[in-house]
């Protein structure tokens, strides 16, 4: 609950920001700040910074999905309130079961198909296409979750002896590299308020790693990931706070579907099944 916590503040941050400095240049400064405090988390546990293991096809591959995943939504943070851009990213879970039928063949009881129904029936009722203020952009927190359910079946072919603080360092200098292009285009004057912002969201991502990884270390998966959607009250109360962003009643429907699907699916997921969480921004 702390890291799904500090992880939404994280996701305010950004979206703040996306009105102050250009989306390149964003991702580029805070995906520097984040490799120093990663480099910093990874000698003082006192593992190599570099392995050779990391470059290997398929840790590159998931450092694309997750760079994407990022890219996709932060942008979708531009346009959007921050519960449904929020809410959308969290349907990664229904996804992945969908990926994992698909691409490993792997059997999906009734449940699951009933709670994968559930959650999408949730997300049109979180989007609302048939309304007068629907927007096309709400796609972009929704390839979040694709990107990132893609991600995490793809961990699966990564070297386990990998720490996720090294695999997160990968797509980190990845993104930084990928905001640098980008920056090139939309280049703004950075204040020093900017910088501290910077800095403040990437203490925010250096603090929740650590939190979803001994979370997943000491206790059972199917009973830690629930706790994952707290994020999703969190942001809506950020929401309301911030930019005086509510959701509606049919909102309020679809957000209860994905939260009830999403842990239906982790419930009825078996122990080797990856967990797919939202990807952070």
């Amino acid at each position: 609950m702390v890291a799904m916590t500090v992880v939404c503040i994280n996701d305010a941050i950004i979206k703040h920001l996306t009105v102050l400095i250009g989306l390149g240049q964003l991702l580029a400064l805070r995906g520097l700040f984040v490799v120093a405090v990663l480099v910093l988390l990874i000698r003082y546990s006192g593992r190599r910074v570099f392995d050779g293991r990391l470059l290997q096809r398929a840790n590159l591959l998931r450092s694309v999905c997750d760079t994407l995943a990022v890219v996709c939504y932060v942008a979708g943070l531009s346009f959007l309130a921050l519960p449904v851009a929020a809410t959308l990213a969290w349907t990664s879970p229904i996804i992945l079961t969908l990926l994992a039928l698909v691409v490993l063949r792997e059997r999906v009881d009734g449940f699951r198909w009933l709670a994968v129904s559930l959650g999408f029936a949730g997300i049109v009722l979180v989007v609302q296409p048939w309304g007068a203020d629907w927007n096309w952009k709400v796609v972009l927190p929704f390839l979040t979750a694709v990107l990132g359910a893609s991600r995490d079946l793809i961990t699966r072919y990564v070297d386990h002896r990998l720490h996720a603080l090294q695999l997160t360092l990968v797509s980190m200098v990845l993104l930084s590299l990928v905001g640098a292009g980008m920056a090139t285009f939309d280049w703004q004057p950075l204040a020093w308020s900017h910088a501290a912002w910077l800095l403040l969201s990437a203490l925010c991502l250096a603090l929740a790693y650590p939190c979803m990884i001994v979370a997943v270390r000491i206790g059972e998966l199917s009973f830690i990931a629930p706790f994952h959607f707290t994020g999703i009250l969190v942001a809506v109360a950020l929401g309301y706070l911030l930019w005086n962003d509510f959701p509606n009643d049919l909102m309020w429907c679809g957000i209860s579907c994905i939260v009830i699907a999403g842990i239906v699916i982790y419930r009825r997921g078996n122990a080797s099944q990856p967990a797919a969480g939202r990807t952070t921004s």
